[in-house]
């Protein structure tokens, strides 16, 4: 009897097609798609990561691909502009480091495509915030925290004494590095 191999369908989670505010997770090196693998003008990717910081989706993540290349016309151009970066002005002779719009809050423009069976949600575009969200996440961010009202004193028998007390900072324990192997060590 030979090998038994599972096979299941990958289920995606379509989004409704929309303008939903994000932040952005992360942005990772990826492979360029299979289109330009088999043409041959391969370039760098980038896979931005967002988080849907409201609404419906609250807390679920949509990633898309962009061509890790910066010129005027470049969609990752555009898309840095959306933050407020003018990478091209701003980064002359320079790398740009992703870690700059890592944590952002940023509209994410979604659209769907289908292909078969399967719906695709995709971050096809980026828009600047608008001033009212800018204004709603820092009143969220910078809001004091409002004074109890004070109560009638207790009596003394009652009395409690609270210390206040302040969390010892986390130590970040070193990430052990990933363990590289050759091909020859794939068990096959």
């Amino acid at each position: 009897m030979g090998l038994k191999i599972p096979v299941r369908r990958k289920s995606y989670e379509a989004y409704k097609p929309s303008q939903y505010l994000a932040i952005t997770v992360d942005i990772v090196p990826t492979d360029p798609p299979p289109k330009e693998r088999e043409t041959g003008k391969l370039l760098d990717y980038w896979t931005f990561i967002f988080r849907f910081a409201e609404g419906e989706y609250m807390g679920k993540t949509i990633s898309s691909n962009v061509p890790a290349k910066i010129t005027p016309k470049s969609k990752l151009n555009g898309w840095l502009n959306a933050y407020g970066i003018n990478a091209v002005e701003e980064y002359v002779d320079k790398d740009f480091d992703s870690d700059a719009v890592k944590g952002k809050h940023i509209n994410i423009i979604v659209e769907n495509k289908v292909s078969g069976d399967d719906t695709f949600s995709n971050v096809t575009g980026l828009a600047p915030l608008l001033d009212s969200q800018k204004k709603t996440l820092a009143e969220k961010k910078v809001a004091p925290v409002a004074a109890p009202v004070a109560a009638a004193p207790k009596p003394a028998a009652e009395a409690v004494v609270q210390k206040d007390v302040v969390p010892e900072p986390k130590k970040e324990e070193p990430k052990p590095e990933p363990k590289k192997i050759s091909a020859d060590q794939i068990p096959f």
